[in-house]
């Protein structure tokens, strides 16, 4: 019962990869000056990265798979 409740009402988090590649890329691509920053040595800035792209995603991404797709996309 709370399985179809979590499913129905969509609060469960998101591990998949190519959802969260969407976030994060939208997220980077909207905020170009913070990516540059972050590159340029600034990387209290993951913080910054995480909330976006937590907040692009309603809540539903999973922090730490968010954050280790995060810190490879930004250290590209």
């Amino acid at each position: 019962k709370a399985r179809e409740i979590i499913e129905k009402e969509g609060l469960s988090q998101v591990q998949d990869s190519d959802e969260l590649t969407a976030w994060v890329d939208s997220v980077m691509g909207e905020n170009p000056e913070e990516v540059d920053r972050y590159r340029s040595g600034e990387t209290r800035l993951m913080g910054y990265f995480v909330g976006q792209t937590m907040q692009k995603s309603l809540g539903r991404a999973d922090p730490k798979a968010l954050s280790a797709l995060l810190r490879g996309r930004l250290d590209q």
